[in-house]
């Protein structure tokens, strides 16, 4: 039943289906009868609830759509052709038997499920589970989540290629593209923030292969709440950790978000900056420094300094090499001002090499200081 997770809309919805789902496992397991015919009518419902919601369904006056009962939605699923009238027999008997939480029916209609009924109940759960997955391939509802589910696919197993997942984008109609970028792909990357979620690393590659096409398709508007739901969903420190899962994503957000909001995300970044280089990590933060303010400069420049000292350890001569050439493209991007400041933290990394005695480095952040901003021969004293 995992594979039909993709195409619950709502977040809580899609937990309290998973769970139910973990719970049914469970009970099938221990032939827990009760539990397993109780369970998978919760399912069952959370499944048509999504379906009927996603397309818009009107349901009879004075009802709404979550106040429909099991068999209504049955119903209404079968009439809109997305629901075959095999599933819907099946489901019989989860009508029949998912009261058996009222002691008084149970011994008024004297049900007693066994076996079977426990069977036919994984069946129709089942079965319902993959009518709503061929309904949302087909249904330009669920053209975003379609990509989005290839893509992860792409990234778990190589089938459907990246070209493929490319391809689908470049035939989403502009709503389902908004759709992609402003709400499918922040809600994937909030859920790789949670200890429940499968295949965290391989959601990250998906967010990446399909922002990249995607985002040059997007509209302005389109851009500017990607970005800001982009920034309220992502643990930026987490996903930098992920180093190929962020590319794409840092400079593209920051691009289209308001001073405010991207400078939290600034924050969050530069807070970690020098753990993630202590774990011999190269965050990916090319392009961070045009956005910096003067009081974020040295926060950022001290630890890649650093960095660009240290070659011990393995991988210590690569790491130390990246740190010193990302840190010089970087300032040469800054203002004026900002330059002007890393001048200053760099002079007092060097003064305060020469004060604990390490003339080796010393010289080294020196050379740096001065690749920064080379002396003019007008300057040298005569």
């Amino acid at each position: 039943m995992d594979k039909s997770f993709w195409m619950i809309r709502d977040l809580e919805l899609r937990k309290l289906v998973r769970s139910d789902c973990d719970e049914f496992d469970s009970a099938y397991d221990k032939h827990l009868l009760k539990a397993c015919l109780v369970l998978a009518g919760s399912i069952t419902e959370g499944l048509l609830l999504n379906y009927l919601e996603v397309i818009g369904y009107c349901p009879p006056k004075g009802l709404t759509t979550r106040e429909m009962s099991l068999g209504t939605m049955l119903k209404a699923c079968v009439d809109a052709g997305d629901l075959s009238t095999d599933a819907e027999k099946l489901c019989g008997v989860l009508k029949e038997y998912r009261d058996l939480v009222h002691p008084g029916r149970v011994l008024r209609e004297r049900l007693k499920p066994d076996n079977s009924q426990r069977d036919v109940a994984k069946q129709a759960v089942e079965r319902v589970a993959s009518d709503m997955v061929h309904a949302a391939w087909r249904r330009p509802e669920w053209a975003a989540e379609s990509v989005f589910h290839d893509a992860l696919g792409s990234q778990m197993g190589g089938v459907p290629s990246e070209r493929v997942v490319q391809l689908g984008i470049s035939r989403l109609s502009e709503e389902q593209l908004a759709r992609l970028v402003v709400e499918v792909i922040p809600q994937r990357m909030h859920e790789t923030s949670g200890a429940s979620i499968d295949f965290a690393y391989e959601t990250l590659l998906a967010c990446r292969v399909c922002l990249e096409p995607a985002w040059p398709r997007a509209s302005h508007e389109t851009r500017v709440a990607a970005a800001l739901a982009l920034a309220k969903s992502i643990e930026w420190a987490a996903a930098l950790e992920e180093v190929g899962a962020s590319d794409g994503l840092i400079n593209d957000v920051l691009e289209y978000l308001e001073p405010a909001v991207r400078n939290l995300v600034l924050d969050e970044i530069i807070a970690t900056l020098a753990s993630q280089l202590g774990r011999g990590m190269q965050p990916n933060i090319k392009g961070l420094a045009r956005y910096l303010r003067s009081e974020d400069v040295q926060r950022f420049v001290t630890p890649l300094a650093r960095r660009a000292l240290t070659d011990k350890g393995p991988g210590g001569e690569q790491l130390a090499a990246w740190a010193k050439k990302l840190l010089l493209e970087e300032v040469s991007a800054m203002s004026t001002e900002n330059r002007r400041t890393v001048i200053e933290v760099m002079d007092r990394l060097v003064e305060k090499a020469q004060r604990s005695d390490a003339p080796r480095a010393a010289e080294r952040l020196a050379a740096m200081r001065y690749a920064m901003e080379p002396v003019n021969d007008a300057d040298i004293p005569r």
